[in-house]
């Protein structure tokens, strides 16, 4: 392997340059980042319009076009991020931060978007010279991948031995299929949005209004909107119990009623007049450029991707690899196991996770750690090359679980 395509110029997409050009291993390193500046979704859009995905509700399959840039040109280099006006890290910044990059000790426990795009920004210096920006990959397939200049819409093809996928995939809506959300939206379609293109809770006051999903979006939009809106609902799966005494919380939803102008829920109560409901049940693994992969990763129900031994490597053709299914870490082993074994690494997974839903989940704890340690282990096998930093091995370390 000596030429790389790295897909996304993000958290994950930065560390793999990073990491990989230390290797001193490889003659050409791409990286490719649609945006006009590094950081992915951190790139925050007062946009939130254009990307042709708003208005699929339902939205369910991970079959979908590339998405289109944010409303103001084809060449701006802008996208609709999933960013709203006051996100901030679910996660202290001990947690968050780069093995070789902290943050700032003046900065809060939890930093804001802004805070973790500027430490993005500074950590992309050392590799800026990789990354293609305003280019959007169009297709991946066995002997070469397609990418498209959005300054000038040229669109070109280049040849690797490996690529990297390291995009994400906060970009396609999910919203189920509901009895009844299909005629709400065409007969109300400006009171159903999803979390995506959320900004801020001003639109919202005096209103009444329905979350959908109870995890850290739905939790932090509802206890935002709460602060202004006349009602504020929210529908939970699991029904817990709100963290906000300003928000009702009610089950599952079982039908929309357009003419009536009715929610019911699972447990039979009804909500009328609503004025708005936002959707909080997070993203399709959709990757539109992958679709020519033969045999395809790409599940039809979206829940995730087939074939990712350990959720980094594509069984059927290992020089594609994966990022940021469970975690944006990059450990690049010296050798993978037979085919055999990793088939039947994911069979023993999916047998664990029937329905296929969690099945990129690292939760409950210590899955996470487990997962992080057994990558730690398989890396550190990598024979050592002198010369490098830690003679290769990186400065990662095992976690206690």
């Amino acid at each position: 392997v000596r030429r790389i395509c790295v897909i996304g110029a993000g958290p994950s997409g930065l560390a793999a340059a990073k990491f990989l050009r230390a290797e001193n291993s490889f003659s050409e390193i791409d990286v490719y980042e649609r945006r006009s500046t590094p950081g992915g979704l951190w790139n925050h859009s007062a946009e939130t319009h254009g990307d042709g995905f708003e208005d699929r509700i339902p939205s369910t399959s991970p079959h979908v076009p590339l998405e289109h840039p944010a409303a103001g040109g084809e060449s701006s280099g802008h996208y609709v991020s999933p960013v709203d006006d006051f996100m901030a890290s679910n996660i202290p910044k001990t947690l968050m931060r780069y093995s070789d990059l902290k943050f700032s000790n003046d900065l809060q426990i939890f930093p804001s978007h802004e805070e973790i795009l500027d430490c993005l920004q500074t950590y992309a210096e050392d590799v800026r010279g990789l990354i293609h920006y305003n280019t959007q990959v169009t297709n991946v397939e066995l002997l070469s991948t397609s990418t498209r200049d959005k300054s000038n819409e040229m669109i070109f093809h280049k040849v690797y031995d490996a690529v990297v996928v390291a995009s994400g995939y906060y970009s396609i809506p999910q919203v189920p299929h509901i009895s009844g959300l299909g005629q709400w939206k065409q007969t109300y379609p400006d009171t159903v949005i999803h979390s995506k293109y959320y900004r801020r809770p001003e639109p919202y006051a005096g209103k009444r209004i329905l979350i959908v999903g109870s995890g850290a979006s739905g939790q932090e939009i509802a206890t935002q909107i709460s602060k202004v809106a006349a009602n504020t609902y929210i529908s939970a799966r699991s029904n817990k119990p709100s963290l906000d005494s300003r928000i009702t919380v009610f089950p599952s939803i079982l039908q929309f009623d357009a003419l009536e102008w009715s929610i019911t829920f699972e447990d039979g109560l009804k909500l009328l007049d609503l004025d708005s409901i936002v959707f909080c049940n997070g993203y399709i693994y959709a990757y539109p450029f992958l679709e020519s992969i033969v045999p395809s990763p790409i599940t039809e129900n979206g829940s995730g991707l087939k074939g990712t031994y350990h959720h980094c490597f594509f069984t059927p053709h290992p020089s594609l690899s994966f990022l940021t299914l469970p975690r944006g870490i990059l450990y690049w082993p010296e050798s993978l196991p037979s085919t055999a074994e990793m088939q039947k690494w994911e069979e023993d997974l999916l047998a664990a996770t029937p329905t296929g839903q969690d099945f990129h989940s690292l939760e409950p704890p210590p899955r996470d750690g487990n997962h992080l340690n057994f990558l730690y282990d398989w890396a550190i096998q990598a024979d050592k090359k002198q010369g490098l930093d830690m003679v290769g091995l990186g400065n990662c370390q095992r976690i206690g679980v």
